[in-house]
C-alpha cells in the first residue's frame, strides 16, 4: 500500500511542478476575477462582450455600411457617415465587407470591380 502511495505522492509532485513552470496567462486569471462572487453578473458580461468588440465594428454598423455602398457605390465613400461606420471597421471586416461586395448578385446590385473595392481600402487605410 505503501508503494502505491509514494507513487502517486511522486506523480502529485511532478504533475505540480509542471504547472509551476508554465507562466500564468493574464486572459485566465481576468476570467477568474469576473467570477469571484463580488463581481456581478451584468458587469463581467459587458467586459466580455466590450473586449469581444474592441477594435471592431458591431453588425449593424457593418451592415449600414454595406447598405450605403450597395446603394451609393464609390460615391457613398465621401460621405461622413460612411466614412465613421468604415473607421470602425477591423482588417477582417474590411475583408468581408469586400467580398461581399465583389459577390453582389445583379438583381440586388451591381457588383463592384476590383478597382471600387481597392478605393474603398484606400479610403480605409486613410481612415486609419
Amino acid at each position: 500500500m505503501r508503494d502505491a502511495l509514494d507513487t502517486l505522492e511522486a506523480a502529485c509532485r511532478a504533475a505540480d511542478a509542471k504547472r509551476a513552470a508554465i507562466p500564468d496567462d493574464p486572459g485566465l486569471a481576468r476570467l477568474r476575477r469576473l467570477m469571484s462572487e463580488s463581481v456581478s453578473f451584468g458587469h463581467a458580461y459587458q467586459e466580455i462582450l466590450a473586449d469581444h468588440f474592441r477594435g471592431r465594428a458591431p453588425g449593424a454598423t457593418v451592415e449600414a455600411l454595406m447598405l450605403g455602398l450597395r446603394e451609393r457605390g464609390t460615391k457613398a465613400l465621401t460621405e461622413p457617415k460612411v466614412q465613421r461606420r468604415l473607421s470602425s471597421l477591423d482588417a477582417e471586416q474590411l475583408r468581408a465587407v469586400c467580398t461581399r461586395l465583389q459577390n453582389l448578385k445583379p438583381e440586388i446590385a451591381q457588383a463592384w470591380t476590383p478597382e471600387e473595392v481597392e478605393a474603398l481600402a484606400v479610403v480605409w487605410r486613410n481612415l486609419k
